[in-house]
Protein backbone atom coordinates (compact mmCIF):
# COMPACT_ATOMS: atom_id res chain seq x y z
CA UNK A 1 0.00 0.00 0.00
CA UNK A 2 0.63 3.27 -0.81
CA UNK A 3 1.83 5.37 2.56
CA UNK A 4 4.01 8.58 2.84
CA UNK A 5 7.82 7.95 3.34
CA UNK A 6 8.59 9.54 6.59
CA UNK A 7 11.05 9.11 9.44
CA UNK A 8 9.17 7.78 12.30
CA UNK A 9 9.99 9.19 15.96
CA UNK A 10 8.89 8.48 19.60
CA UNK A 11 6.57 10.94 21.13
CA UNK A 12 7.45 11.58 24.39
CA UNK A 13 5.62 10.00 27.40
CA UNK A 14 4.17 13.70 27.55
CA UNK A 15 1.20 12.42 25.45
CA UNK A 16 0.82 9.34 27.74
CA UNK A 17 -1.46 7.40 24.98
CA UNK A 18 -2.04 4.92 26.90
CA UNK A 19 -4.90 7.39 29.26
CA UNK A 20 -5.59 9.49 26.50
CA UNK A 21 -6.80 6.45 24.25
CA UNK A 22 -9.11 4.89 26.38
CA UNK A 23 -11.08 8.08 27.01
CA UNK A 24 -11.77 8.39 23.29
CA UNK A 25 -14.57 5.57 23.10
CA UNK A 26 -17.16 7.42 20.96
CA UNK A 27 -17.42 7.66 17.12
CA UNK A 28 -16.61 11.12 15.43
CA UNK A 29 -17.78 12.98 11.84
CA UNK A 30 -15.36 15.32 13.25
CA UNK A 31 -15.85 18.69 14.72
CA UNK A 32 -18.54 21.28 13.66
CA UNK A 33 -17.91 22.98 10.34
CA UNK A 34 -19.17 26.04 11.31
CA UNK A 35 -18.87 29.43 9.19
CA UNK A 36 -17.05 31.32 12.45
CA UNK A 37 -14.41 33.38 11.40
CA UNK A 38 -15.24 33.64 7.61
CA UNK A 39 -15.43 37.34 7.81
CA UNK A 40 -11.60 37.32 6.82
CA UNK A 41 -12.53 35.80 3.61
CA UNK A 42 -13.47 39.05 2.61
CA UNK A 43 -9.69 40.04 3.53
CA UNK A 44 -8.20 38.07 0.92
CA UNK A 45 -6.06 39.65 -2.30
CA UNK A 46 -6.40 36.93 -4.95
CA UNK A 47 -3.41 38.53 -6.38
CA UNK A 48 -1.60 37.39 -3.03
CA UNK A 49 -2.54 33.58 -3.52
CA UNK A 50 -5.41 34.36 -1.33
CA UNK A 51 -3.52 35.08 1.54
CA UNK A 52 -5.45 37.48 3.89
CA UNK A 53 -3.79 41.04 4.42
CA UNK A 54 -5.17 44.28 6.29
CA UNK A 55 -4.12 46.51 3.00
CA UNK A 56 -6.12 46.66 -0.29
CA UNK A 57 -4.04 46.21 -3.86
CA UNK A 58 -3.72 50.05 -4.00
CA UNK A 59 -2.13 49.99 -0.46
CA UNK A 60 -5.19 51.35 1.66
CA UNK A 61 -5.26 50.60 4.80
CA UNK A 62 -8.71 47.70 6.11
CA UNK A 63 -9.21 48.23 9.89
CA UNK A 64 -11.26 45.24 9.66
CA UNK A 65 -8.72 43.32 8.76
CA UNK A 66 -6.03 43.95 10.80
CA UNK A 67 -5.47 41.10 13.34
CA UNK A 68 -5.13 41.47 16.99
CA UNK A 69 -3.35 38.58 18.05
CA UNK A 70 -0.58 37.29 15.93
CA UNK A 71 1.87 34.25 16.90
CA UNK A 72 5.80 32.89 17.31
CA UNK A 73 7.16 30.30 17.34
CA UNK A 74 10.76 30.37 18.64
CA UNK A 75 13.09 27.64 20.34
CA UNK A 76 12.95 27.21 24.16
CA UNK A 77 16.62 28.06 24.43
CA UNK A 78 15.24 31.81 22.91
CA UNK A 79 12.34 31.56 25.25
CA UNK A 80 14.74 31.00 28.31
CA UNK A 81 16.89 34.17 26.47
CA UNK A 82 13.80 36.71 26.80
CA UNK A 83 12.66 35.67 30.12
CA UNK A 84 16.06 36.35 31.56
CA UNK A 85 16.04 39.96 29.54
CA UNK A 86 12.71 41.13 30.37
CA UNK A 87 12.35 43.68 32.84
CA UNK A 88 9.34 46.08 33.52
CA UNK A 89 10.30 48.62 31.30
CA UNK A 90 10.69 45.85 28.94
CA UNK A 91 8.19 43.94 28.85
CA UNK A 92 9.46 41.55 25.75
CA UNK A 93 13.26 41.93 24.61
CA UNK A 94 13.53 41.83 20.80
CA UNK A 95 15.33 39.25 19.13
CA UNK A 96 18.83 39.11 19.15
CA UNK A 97 19.17 41.48 22.55
CA UNK A 98 18.98 44.30 20.45
CA UNK A 99 15.78 46.44 21.53
CA UNK A 100 15.01 47.17 17.89
CA UNK A 101 16.20 44.05 16.17
CA UNK A 102 12.37 42.62 15.62
CA UNK A 103 10.36 39.74 16.07
CA UNK A 104 8.35 37.61 13.24
CA UNK A 105 4.90 36.44 13.28
CA UNK A 106 2.19 34.84 11.76
CA UNK A 107 -1.63 35.28 11.85
CA UNK A 108 -2.20 31.44 12.98
CA UNK A 109 -0.90 29.06 15.87
CA UNK A 110 0.00 26.41 13.38
CA UNK A 111 1.20 28.42 10.19
CA UNK A 112 5.03 28.61 11.08
CA UNK A 113 5.92 25.80 13.01
CA UNK A 114 8.84 24.32 11.65
CA UNK A 115 10.46 27.55 12.83
CA UNK A 116 10.46 26.35 16.67
CA UNK A 117 9.40 24.15 19.02
CA UNK A 118 7.25 26.96 21.63
CA UNK A 119 4.29 28.94 20.43
CA UNK A 120 4.14 32.38 21.75
CA UNK A 121 0.74 34.49 21.61
CA UNK A 122 0.97 38.00 21.47
CA UNK A 123 -1.93 40.29 21.79
CA UNK A 124 -1.56 44.05 20.60
CA UNK A 125 -2.51 47.08 21.94
CA UNK A 126 -5.62 48.74 20.39
CA UNK A 127 -4.28 51.58 18.59
CA UNK A 128 -1.61 49.91 17.08
CA UNK A 129 -1.05 50.96 13.65
CA UNK A 130 -0.16 48.65 10.61
CA UNK A 131 2.67 49.44 7.74
CA UNK A 132 3.46 47.39 4.27
CA UNK A 133 7.08 47.13 3.87
CA UNK A 134 9.08 44.89 1.11
CA UNK A 135 11.55 42.43 1.75
CA UNK A 136 14.27 44.92 1.21
CA UNK A 137 13.26 47.36 3.75
CA UNK A 138 12.36 44.99 6.61
CA UNK A 139 15.39 46.05 9.00
CA UNK A 140 13.67 47.65 12.34
CA UNK A 141 17.04 50.26 12.22
CA UNK A 142 14.75 51.40 9.00
CA UNK A 143 11.79 52.07 10.03
CA UNK A 144 9.52 55.05 11.78
CA UNK A 145 7.46 55.13 14.37
CA UNK A 146 8.17 51.50 15.33
CA UNK A 147 7.02 52.17 18.93
CA UNK A 148 3.25 52.05 17.64
CA UNK A 149 2.93 50.22 13.99
CA UNK A 150 3.15 46.41 13.02
CA UNK A 151 4.86 45.90 9.77
CA UNK A 152 3.80 43.55 6.80
CA UNK A 153 6.30 42.28 5.01
CA UNK A 154 6.44 40.82 1.17
CA UNK A 155 8.91 38.15 0.90
CA UNK A 156 8.17 37.76 -2.63
CA UNK A 157 6.12 39.43 -5.15
CA UNK A 158 2.96 36.96 -4.97
CA UNK A 159 3.01 36.32 -1.04
CA UNK A 160 2.96 38.50 1.68
CA UNK A 161 4.24 36.13 4.75
CA UNK A 162 5.60 37.93 7.95
CA UNK A 163 4.49 40.69 10.57
CA UNK A 164 7.09 42.19 12.24
CA UNK A 165 7.13 43.96 15.71
CA UNK A 166 10.12 46.32 15.95
CA UNK A 167 9.13 47.51 19.58
CA UNK A 168 7.80 45.72 22.49
CA UNK A 169 5.31 48.60 23.21
CA UNK A 170 3.10 47.68 20.49
CA UNK A 171 2.40 44.73 22.46
CA UNK A 172 -0.59 44.76 25.54
CA UNK A 173 0.33 41.12 26.53
CA UNK A 174 2.17 37.82 25.80
CA UNK A 175 1.96 34.26 26.82
CA UNK A 176 3.33 30.81 26.25
CA UNK A 177 2.47 27.02 27.59
CA UNK A 178 -0.88 27.52 28.08
CA UNK A 179 -3.88 25.55 27.75
CA UNK A 180 -6.15 28.41 25.64
CA UNK A 181 -2.63 28.45 23.42
CA UNK A 182 -3.14 24.38 22.79
CA UNK A 183 -6.72 25.04 22.54
CA UNK A 184 -6.07 26.90 19.19
CA UNK A 185 -3.83 24.86 18.42
CA UNK A 186 -5.90 22.16 18.07
CA UNK A 187 -8.77 24.13 16.47
CA UNK A 188 -6.19 25.19 13.55
CA UNK A 189 -5.53 21.65 12.97
CA UNK A 190 -8.96 20.46 12.85
CA UNK A 191 -10.44 22.79 10.29
CA UNK A 192 -7.11 22.72 8.03
CA UNK A 193 -7.85 18.81 8.69
CA UNK A 194 -11.35 19.27 7.45
CA UNK A 195 -11.07 21.82 4.97
CA UNK A 196 -10.15 22.73 1.38
CA UNK A 197 -6.89 24.85 1.44
CA UNK A 198 -8.92 27.81 0.32
CA UNK A 199 -10.69 27.91 3.18
CA UNK A 200 -7.61 28.71 5.93
CA UNK A 201 -4.36 31.41 5.72
CA UNK A 202 -1.41 29.28 4.65
CA UNK A 203 1.75 30.47 5.36
CA UNK A 204 3.78 29.16 2.30
CA UNK A 205 1.79 28.11 -0.77
CA UNK A 206 3.92 24.95 -1.16
CA UNK A 207 2.49 22.30 -3.98
CA UNK A 208 4.12 19.68 -2.55
CA UNK A 209 1.60 19.74 0.70
CA UNK A 210 0.62 16.59 1.92
CA UNK A 211 -2.55 15.80 1.30
CA UNK A 212 -4.64 16.53 4.41
CA UNK A 213 -3.43 19.35 5.97
CA UNK A 214 -0.95 21.94 3.81
CA UNK A 215 0.31 22.58 7.30
CA UNK A 216 2.64 20.24 6.62
CA UNK A 217 5.17 20.42 4.17
CA UNK A 218 6.98 17.52 2.13
CA UNK A 219 9.41 19.63 2.03
CA UNK A 220 11.70 22.13 3.86
CA UNK A 221 10.43 25.87 4.03
CA UNK A 222 12.70 28.14 4.30
CA UNK A 223 15.28 25.52 5.46
CA UNK A 224 12.77 24.50 8.45
CA UNK A 225 11.34 21.18 9.12
CA UNK A 226 7.33 21.29 8.42
CA UNK A 227 6.74 17.73 8.85
CA UNK A 228 4.48 15.97 10.39
CA UNK A 229 7.08 14.52 13.04
CA UNK A 230 8.03 18.75 13.84
CA UNK A 231 3.93 19.09 14.13
CA UNK A 232 4.02 16.45 16.66
CA UNK A 233 6.40 16.84 18.48
CA UNK A 234 5.70 20.53 18.99
CA UNK A 235 1.99 19.91 20.08
CA UNK A 236 4.01 17.25 23.00
CA UNK A 237 6.15 20.30 23.78
CA UNK A 238 3.23 22.17 24.71
CA UNK A 239 1.48 19.28 26.38
CA UNK A 240 4.45 18.92 28.49
CA UNK A 241 4.44 22.85 29.49
CA UNK A 242 0.99 22.52 30.42
CA UNK A 243 1.49 19.51 32.49
CA UNK A 244 3.90 21.54 34.21
CA UNK A 245 2.27 24.65 34.89
CA UNK A 246 5.10 26.80 33.27
CA UNK A 247 2.57 28.55 31.03
CA UNK A 248 2.79 32.25 31.56
CA UNK A 249 1.04 35.64 30.49
CA UNK A 250 2.63 38.71 30.33
CA UNK A 251 1.21 42.75 30.82
CA UNK A 252 2.27 45.92 29.36
CA UNK A 253 2.38 47.71 32.80
CA UNK A 254 -0.25 50.21 31.83
CA UNK A 255 -3.03 47.15 31.06
CA UNK A 256 -5.44 45.68 33.12
CA UNK A 257 -3.71 42.03 34.01
CA UNK A 258 -6.75 40.18 33.09
CA UNK A 259 -6.22 36.35 31.57
CA UNK A 260 -9.58 36.83 30.02
CA UNK A 261 -8.59 39.94 27.88
CA UNK A 262 -5.46 38.27 26.65
CA UNK A 263 -7.54 35.28 25.10
CA UNK A 264 -10.16 37.37 23.42
CA UNK A 265 -10.16 38.78 20.25
CA UNK A 266 -12.16 41.57 18.17
CA UNK A 267 -11.14 39.75 14.70
CA UNK A 268 -13.08 35.93 15.68
CA UNK A 269 -11.61 33.25 13.43
CA UNK A 270 -11.78 29.48 12.83
CA UNK A 271 -8.69 28.94 15.73
CA UNK A 272 -9.47 31.61 18.57
CA UNK A 273 -13.63 31.53 18.42
CA UNK A 274 -14.55 31.39 22.08
CA UNK A 275 -18.41 31.77 22.61
CA UNK A 276 -19.15 33.51 25.61
CA UNK A 277 -21.06 31.18 27.14
CA UNK A 278 -18.82 28.10 26.38
CA UNK A 279 -18.46 26.50 29.83
CA UNK A 280 -15.08 26.25 31.29
CA UNK A 281 -12.32 23.75 29.92
CA UNK A 282 -9.88 21.69 31.95
CA UNK A 283 -5.75 21.03 31.14
CA UNK A 284 -6.56 16.91 30.65
CA UNK A 285 -9.64 18.08 28.54
CA UNK A 286 -7.64 20.29 26.24
CA UNK A 287 -4.85 17.70 25.78
CA UNK A 288 -7.23 14.80 25.21
CA UNK A 289 -8.90 17.07 22.32
CA UNK A 290 -5.55 17.70 21.30
CA UNK A 291 -4.52 14.27 20.80
CA UNK A 292 -7.37 13.04 19.00
CA UNK A 293 -7.08 15.85 16.21
CA UNK A 294 -3.80 14.91 15.87
CA UNK A 295 -5.03 11.38 15.07
CA UNK A 296 -7.35 12.57 13.00
CA UNK A 297 -5.45 14.13 11.14
CA UNK A 298 -2.79 11.59 10.68
CA UNK A 299 -5.70 9.22 9.14
CA UNK A 300 -7.19 11.61 6.60
CA UNK A 301 -3.76 12.13 5.47
CA UNK A 302 -3.02 8.45 5.15
CA UNK A 303 -6.46 8.03 3.16
CA UNK A 304 -5.63 10.76 0.89
CA UNK A 305 -2.65 9.40 0.49
CA UNK A 306 -3.83 6.03 -0.14
CA UNK A 307 -6.46 6.87 -2.56
CA UNK A 308 -4.43 9.80 -4.33
CA UNK A 309 -6.74 12.48 -3.56
CA UNK A 310 -7.84 15.24 -0.47
CA UNK A 311 -10.81 13.11 1.13
CA UNK A 312 -12.23 15.16 4.63
CA UNK A 313 -15.58 13.60 4.44
CA UNK A 314 -13.84 10.94 6.93
CA UNK A 315 -15.44 9.32 9.92
CA UNK A 316 -13.19 8.42 12.07
CA UNK A 317 -13.12 6.35 15.37
CA UNK A 318 -10.98 4.58 17.39
CA UNK A 319 -11.39 0.27 17.81
CA UNK A 320 -10.29 -1.83 20.42
CA UNK A 321 -7.43 -4.27 19.30
CA UNK A 322 -6.59 -7.73 21.03
CA UNK A 323 -2.87 -7.07 20.30
CA UNK A 324 -2.06 -4.13 21.95
CA UNK A 325 -1.53 -1.50 18.94
CA UNK A 326 -3.58 1.57 18.41
CA UNK A 327 -6.28 0.86 15.90
CA UNK A 328 -8.64 3.64 14.27
CA UNK A 329 -11.51 2.57 11.58
CA UNK A 330 -11.87 5.24 8.86
CA UNK A 331 -15.44 5.80 6.64
CA UNK A 332 -14.72 7.55 3.39
CA UNK A 333 -18.22 8.60 2.90
CA UNK A 334 -18.73 8.24 -1.44
CA UNK A 335 -20.42 11.94 -3.58
CA UNK A 336 -23.31 9.68 -4.56
CA UNK A 337 -25.75 8.43 -1.68
CA UNK A 338 -25.99 5.14 -3.55
CA UNK A 339 -22.90 3.78 -2.71
CA UNK A 340 -22.07 2.40 1.01
CA UNK A 341 -18.93 3.70 3.07
CA UNK A 342 -15.64 2.47 2.00
CA UNK A 343 -13.88 1.66 5.20
CA UNK A 344 -10.41 1.17 6.28
CA UNK A 345 -8.43 -0.10 9.34
CA UNK A 346 -6.10 2.36 10.19
CA UNK A 347 -3.11 0.63 12.53
CA UNK A 348 -0.23 2.44 14.78
CA UNK A 349 1.82 0.55 15.66
CA UNK A 350 3.52 -0.16 19.01
CA UNK A 351 1.77 -1.43 22.33
CA UNK A 352 -0.72 1.65 24.00
CA UNK A 353 1.42 1.49 27.29
CA UNK A 354 4.36 3.02 25.35
CA UNK A 355 4.39 6.62 23.72
CA UNK A 356 4.06 5.71 19.80
CA UNK A 357 4.30 7.73 16.20
CA UNK A 358 1.72 9.10 15.02
CA UNK A 359 2.78 7.76 11.47
CA UNK A 360 0.58 4.72 10.69
CA UNK A 361 2.20 1.21 10.45
CA UNK A 362 -0.41 -0.19 7.98
CA UNK A 363 -3.45 0.61 6.73
CA UNK A 364 -5.88 -2.40 5.95
CA UNK A 365 -8.95 -2.49 3.66
CA UNK A 366 -12.34 -4.20 5.27
CA UNK A 367 -14.93 -3.78 3.02
CA UNK A 368 -13.93 -4.64 -0.76
CA UNK A 369 -12.25 -2.77 -3.69
CA UNK A 370 -11.57 1.15 -2.06
CA UNK A 371 -9.43 2.41 -4.92
CA UNK A 372 -10.37 5.90 -6.17
CA UNK A 373 -14.11 6.16 -7.36
CA UNK A 374 -15.15 2.08 -6.84
CA UNK A 375 -16.69 2.52 -3.47
CA UNK A 376 -19.18 -0.58 -3.12
CA UNK A 377 -22.58 -0.51 -3.50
Amino acid sequence: MRLARERRFELSNILTIAGLFLALTSPSLGHSRSDHGYVWKKCERPELEGITIPFDKDGKFLPECAPDTLYSWKSRAALDSILANMTPDNLYPMDGGNYYSGVYLWRTPLGTFGYGDTLLRFKLKSNVKFAEVDRGSRDCNLQKFVDETVYVIHLRDSVALDYLICSPKVIASWSFGRPEILEEMTAELEWTTEHDTKDFDRYAKSKRGVPGSSLVKAIPVDGKDFSQEALERNFANIVASIKKNEGKIFFAQDLDADPLTHFSTRRPNYFNHRPSNEPQFSRANVSKRATRALYRQSVIRAISLQRGEFKSDVAVRPEPSLEGETVWLASVYPSSSTYSPCRYRIYFGGPRSKAIPLTPSRIETIDGSCDKGHENK
